[in-house]
């Protein structure tokens, strides 16, 4: 059988944030689920839905980069870089309220999304 070539991967990407720019990778590793660490964090509102870039657009002003490799099992230390080059980092206590108050939404948790995670 003949090979042949039908497309070039040109940029590894994962998103660790659901609708927030993510992190360009030299390799990845991928599970069942898809690419590990891929959308396993969301931003939500204080109604319980996520935030999502179709209601919040400015979410694509912002980054999300893991600290370590995420694991299947466990997520990883997260950081968000905001428009003005400032860092948030997921674990941080205050994390909500700092979101709550740039975004301008009453309440918002960064919470695990469970979107690519069992």
């Amino acid at each position: 059988m003949e090979r042949r070539q039908t497309g070039v991967v040109k940029h590894l990407c994962r998103y660790p944030v659901q609708s927030i720019q993510g992190e360009r990778l030299h390799d990845v590793e991928i599970g069942a689920q898809g690419i590990i660490g891929d959308r396993a964090y969301a931003l939500h509102e204080a109604n319980g839905r996520v935030m999502t870039a179709k209601k919040w657009p400015n979410l694509l002003e912002y980054y999300a980069r893991y600290e370590a490799a995420p694991m299947p099992e466990a997520l990883a230390p997260l950081r968000l870089t905001l428009p003005d080059g400032r860092a948030l980092y997921a674990h941080d206590p205050n994390v909500s309220a700092a979101l709550s108050a740039i975004l301008g939404c009453p309440y918002v948790s960064t919470e695990a999304a469970a979107l690519k995670w069992p």
